[in-house]
């Protein structure tokens, strides 16, 4: 992985056989980003994504391992109990054109990636919302 800043942007290059989302945590840490807004695209062959249940209150993954272009990775970087939190969630095309997606949980890249993480001022927290089952932004 390469990154640099900039002007307020982090802007993040993950290398085949690197997890896309280890490496913005990776460069998020290194570069002390503790809120941003995540947009991305590259290439992938290993990927786990998901979709949450309100009703179960649980997530479904679902792994491919196929060559995907990465359509779009969007979220956000925040903290929680003062930590790094990334929340990304990433579209994801077939060779046949076909689409998949959902929460980003692992992106291993097969070619490259170019991920914009626009650098905001201040922090925002997160808290544990129990009603729903997630970790909520604290905006009170």
């Amino acid at each position: 992985m390469v990154s640099k800043i900039v002007d307020r942007t982090l802007i993040v290059r993950a290398v085949p056989g690197e997890d896309l989302i280890v490496k913005i945590e990776e460069a998020c840490k290194e570069h002390g980003v503790r809120l941003g807004i995540v947009s991305g695209i590259g290439a992938c062959d290993h990927a786990t994504v998901g979709a949450y249940s309100v009703r179960t209150k649980e997530y479904t993954a679902h792994t491919f391992d196929e060559e995907m272009e990465i359509l779009a990775l969007m979220g956000n970087i925040t903290t929680m109990n003062g930590e790094y939190y990334g929340h990304m969630h990433a579209t994801l095309g077939r060779e046949d054109g076909s689409v998949v997606g959902g929460h980003a949980n692992e992106l291993v890249i097969s070619a490259t990636s170019e991920v914009f993480i626009q650098i905001l001022d201040g922090t925002l927290d997160r808290i544990r919302d129990e009603e729903v089952g997630l970790n909520v932004l604290e905006l009170a």
